[in-house]
This record gives structure tokens, C-alpha cells and sequence, in this order.
């Protein structure tokens, strides 16, 4: 959703907890200048990014130790 700053200003309460729930675009003469996101959501995104990225056939604890020799 988009907002603009006015908007923001008047509703600010509201848009915090929209954000809870979908990401909140801030815009100011029609120009994109921030984001509002949930840092929950936000950090279920970054671990999803991370699935397999670990090559087949290696464990965590191959990982691990090899992470600690370097």
C-alpha cells in the first residue's frame, strides 16, 4: 500500500499497525522515499532466503567446523 506523507502525518497510528500485517510505501510528490515493513516478516523473508544455501551433502556441522578453521 501507498501512502503519502500527509497521510502518514494524520494516520500515523493506523499505518504502524498496517505494517504489521503488509508493507507501507511512503511517497512524497509521487516519488517513493521509504518503506515501512514488520521486522517480524521481515526476518522470516531473510531466513527463507537462506534455505539452501548450504551445497548437498554438507551437514551444519561440517559447516560449522569449517567456518571456525578460517
Amino acid at each position: 500500500m501507498a501512502v503519502t506523507t500527509t497521510e502518514l502525518r494524520k494516520r500515523l497510528a493506523y499505518y504502524i499497525e498496517l505494517a504489521q500485517k503488509e508493507d507501507v510505501i511512503i511517497v512524497s510528490n509521487n516519488v517513493a522515499v521509504a518503506k515501512l515493513v514488520s521486522p517480524v516478516k521481515n526476518r522470516i523473508a531473510s531466513l527463507d532466503s537462506l534455505v539452501g544455501i548450504l551445497p548437498e551433502g554438507v551437514n551444519e556441522e561440517e559447516s560449522r567446523l569449517e567456518r571456525i578453521k578460517k
